[in-house]
């Protein structure tokens, strides 16, 4: 069987976004549906949790190590194509990508979802359903459920749990002139005027300047060791080399309490964190 990349006691930190993380017992990185099912019997065999990561960027790997596998969905889900108004992407295919690449070939569609972090796999596994991004647009997801692939819409596929592992979807995409799909694109990616990334760490409150809110609460360049948050982006966490989990989790913390303290504003983490703190 067509083996995935395995190494022993892996550090999270060579792997994750921001950089933090101690090691795991297992790290795998799957190219294919093959290997993705050879890594899952390597589990089963050592009876190892797993944990999947796609893109990686809604995830905070702590310091003191993770006790299980980590498995990486690798190039073969991370390939993106269309014919016509269907648009088929990996589950590794993270969505800011997917929806500009769309927008530029006049296709829209995907211009709301645009501020969303991830990957394809992780954001319709979080997709709150109907009314709540993806099922207007999603034709079929397919995905892996007890084992077997099963392709299906999106309500039979929230309806599988969180077992369900993302394999790829297909979106009904319409067309339309490529600069008003941008235009409307960096319009939804804008806050007031002034952008905020798909990787930030905190939910924009309702009709509100995520940015100018986080401004007046002074929170722009307030520094924690080797963890800033950046003047040009508040919204943000940025490892400035050598920062750990554990700071990255004080100074969000501390914006929060910041930022409700100082405006009675009350804001949301969007980070998930894995690991042993």
């Amino acid at each position: 069987m067509n083996e995935p990349t395995i190494r022993r006691n892996e550090p999270l930190s060579k792997h994750t976004a921001w950089r933090t993380g101690g090691r795991c017992d297992l790290w795998m990185v799957a190219h294919d549906e093959q290997q993705l099912q050879a890594a899952f019997a390597r589990c089963r065999e050592e009876e190892l949790a797993w944990t999947i990561v796609g893109a990686g960027t809604r995830i905070v790997a702590r310091d003191g190590g993770f006790s299980g596998a980590i498995i990486r969905l690798g190039t073969g889900f991370s390939q993106f194509s269309h014919k016509e108004e269907r648009w088929t992407a990996g589950a590794g295919v993270p969505i800011p990508a997917l929806a500009m690449s769309a927008a530029w070939a006049g296709f829209s569609g995907l211009e709301e979802l645009l501020p969303t972090p991830g990957s394809v796999g992780a954001a319709l596994m979080l997709d709150p359903g109907p009314g709540g991004g993806f099922a207007e647009i999603v034709q079929s997801i397919t995905y892996l459920h007890r084992g077997k692939e099963r392709t299906s819409g999106f309500a039979e596929f929230k309806a599988s749990g969180s077992k369900a592992v993302v394999l790829s979807a297909v979106f009904g995409l319409k067309p339309d002139r490529p600069e008003e799909v941008v235009r409307r694109s960096v319009a939804r990616l804008a806050s007031g005027g002034r952008a905020v990334p798909p990787s930030c760490w905190l939910v924009p409150p309702k009709r509100a300047v995520l940015r100018e809110i986080l401004e007046r609460a002074g929170l722009s360049d307030v520094r924690l060791r080797e963890v800033v948050i950046p003047a040009s982006a508040p919204e943000m966490l940025v490892n400035l080399g050598g920062g750990t989990a554990k700071d990255l989790a004080l100074l969000h913390q501390s914006a929060i309490e910041r930022t409700r303290r100082e405006l009675g504003v009350e804001l949301q983490s969007k980070i998930s964190w894995i690991g042993r703190a």
